[in-house]
């Protein structure tokens, strides 16, 4: 009696962690839901290059699902300068009510090289489990996602170094976020791999210095980023058809508009914006991806109708 019990915990135990390990694979949207974008400059410039959110936005146009860019440039996962009482990472996030996280780190801290690897792990678990023992959204733990850094591009520009050793380094930081993801059952995503791809295929540089993607890097990752985070065939960015559809252009809007307010106040100063068709509100401390959190944007049904009549972009 006391055998057959035992082998049954064993393989209730087994299916318990292979359904986890499986559940992790896949990212999973719900209704609602608040998808925060936080890391180093990766992360930052997204907010300049829609092409991401335009895909999931396309794929799921029922969910009314919200963006909100709190990366920032030169960020790791223990260091994230900022004004006195900016106001902690958890707190922003709690702030957004981030139900889903990509986070994007690694890049930064991979300068310590070997050196600093093990430590890099510990932060990285440290990470997980403080992310996953938070409730920002109000519906229990966020679901969290993390990317690693890319590769460096060698670049056709002859002032740029030789990526060679670069990439030797940055390698040691992406398998290492990989085992500590898997460790801890949360979902991985290797943009490692997918931009040396890119890069491999571009005629073009896809990077401005090596290190920093174009508009163009990012439009050509962004189907890698798709598939790895839902597992599924990403719609289509090439052509007209895809351009001409409100989804980029409205999504760099948001941002957009938001950097143009920016360098037409005091970065202490308190501004409202309206038009018709978007509303801003300024406040300080400031920083063109925090105050992404309280744009707005609406626009109307697109040529293709794929989008609902009034579909709020937040």
């Amino acid at each position: 009696m006391r055998n057959g019990l035992f082998a049954f915990l064993c393989v209730f135990n087994a299916f318990i962690s292979v359904h986890t390990a499986r559940a992790a694979d896949k990212l999973e949207l719900k209704s609602g839901d608040h998808i925060a974008i936080i890391g180093n400059t990766l992360a930052d410039r997204m907010q300049h290059s829609g092409w991401l959110e335009a895909m999931i936005q396309s794929k799921f146009p029922d969910l009314n699902l919200t963006f909100r860019n709190l990366g920032f440039s030169g960020d790791e996962l223990t260091v994230r300068l900022r004004s006195q009482d900016f106001g902690t990472p958890d707190e922003w996030l709690k702030k957004e009510k981030a139900g889903v996280i990509f986070a994007m780190f690694g890049f930064n801290e991979s300068f310590k090289e070997l050196a600093g690897l093990e430590q890099f792990k510990k932060d990285l678990e440290n990470f997980i489990k403080n992310t996953q023992s938070q409730d920002y959204s109000g519906n229990g733990s966020p679901r969290l996602v993390l990317f690693s850094p890319i590769a460096l591009e060698k670049h056709s520009d002859p002032n740029f170094p030789d990526p060679t050793e670069g990439n030797q380094r940055l390698n040691y930081y992406v398998q290492a976020m990989a085992e500590v993801a898997k460790a801890n059952n949360v979902q991985f995503v290797d943009l490692f791999s997918a931009s040396e791809k890119a890069y491999a295929s571009s005629k073009q540089p896809l990077t401005i210095n090596s290190i920093h993607l174009k508009d163009d890097g990012y439009k050509a990752l962004a189907p890698a980023m798709f598939q790895g985070l839902f597992k599924d065939q990403p719609p289509k960015v090439e052509g007209a058809s895809f351009e001409k559809l409100p989804l980029p252009s409205s999504i760099r809007m948001k941002n957009f508009s938001i950097v143009t307010a920016l360098s037409m106040v005091s970065m202490f100063t308190v501004a409202a914006l309206t038009s018709s068709s978007m509303v801003l509100k300024i406040g300080t401390p400031c920083c063109a991806r925090w105050i992404c959190a309280t744009s707005k944007l609406k626009i109307g049904t697109s040529a293709s109708g794929q989008l609902p009549k009034e579909q709020t972009w937040r």
